[in-house]
């Protein structure tokens, strides 16, 4: 009989090229304290608190650790394939934790280290390899979903001080749904993310009864930003950036060539999207053989 520790030839296939790496995972979530402890029965600040307990466990394992540090890399081969195979299985072990692991390392870490310079991702990426902070990808407002082109913040620039001034000038300009807004730990300013700990950024926590039902644990909030101020040096810069005079300019001179560009740096969270409906469906699956297994509709 073989070792029930050591996966089998049909684990190892369904795991694919990963199956070292996802078994490391599986390992390791078994004896994190974070996943050992239940999160029925605690209130829903308990359960937000538990989920980020469970983020900062995953960011911290060094097999983590060496994997978000390949993400500043340039064109990793596998790269992408690898998060997604990690992305299912913590979503498997528990989908709040997954989904905020999505935001802070997919939606954050993905716009830092794809529009950034060399030398910003190593200032707001790099501390989220080692826990100093986490971050949140602040771009759906009130008044649309996705119209990148259509956003109502404002963000003007004062070469006096070079800094940009953003501003939520209506109802419909406040950012909604953004995840990790409440429990999250962000860094200082950044044009890619806020903070609620930057004077003049007031954040909502959206009531359990707005959220999605089965993700309550995921922080999502509300973001109004009140003439907040923030230096020219932090515009993620590969694809554009403000001279001190205020004039922009950018190595890309197409518009639209440009704007594909920078929302290229989306594309992997929406694939990290169908992996995490895979892992609840997969979930669904094993309850349902286990229990057709044991169920008998004729007792004789």
């Amino acid at each position: 009989m073989a070792d029930k520790s050591t996966p089998s030839s049909l684990a190892r296939y369904l795991d694919g090229e990963f199956w070292e790496t996802k078994d490391h995972i599986r390992e390791e979530i078994s004896q994190g304290e974070p996943f050992r402890t239940s999160s029925y029965g605690l209130t829903l600040d308990q359960n937000r608190d538990l989920t980020v307990e469970r983020l900062e466990y995953i960011l911290t394992r060094p097999l983590m650790r060496h994997h978000l540090k390949d993400q500043m890399k340039e064109k990793q081969p596998g790269f992408i394939a690898k998060s997604l195979g990690i992305t299912e299985l913590i979503c498997s072990a528990d989908m709040s934790t997954g989904v905020k692991l999505g935001v802070v390392c997919g939606l954050f870490g993905g716009a830092v280290t794809n529009l950034g310079s060399p030398e910003q991702k190593k200032t707001w990426y790099l501390p989220v390899t080692d826990s100093e902070f986490t971050g949140m990808f602040a771009m759906t407002e009130r008044g649309h979903g996705s119209n990148v082109r259509g956003i109502l913040t404002e963000a003007c620039y004062e070469p006096s001080t070079q800094e940009f001034i953003i501003h939520t000038p209506c109802e419909d300009a406040q950012k909604m749904y953004i995840g990790n807004s409440m429990k999250g730990i962000t860094p200082p300013c950044s044009l890619s993310s806020s903070s609620m700990e930057i004077p003049k950024v007031l954040t909502v926590s959206l009531s359990q009864s707005e959220t999605d039902m089965e993700l309550t644990r995921v922080d999502n909030g509300i973001l109004i930003f009140d003439n907040v101020r923030i230096p020219r040096k932090n515009l993620l810069s590969k694809f554009g950036c403000v001279s001190a005079d205020g004039l922009y300019s950018s190595p890309v001179q197409n518009k639209s060539k440009r704007f594909n560009a920078m929302l290229a740096a989306l594309t992997p969270t929406r694939l990290g999207l169908t992996v995490q409906a895979m892992a609840a469906m997969k979930l669904g699956l094993i309850i349902a053989v286990r229990y057709s297994h044991r169920y008998r509709t004729f007792t004789s």
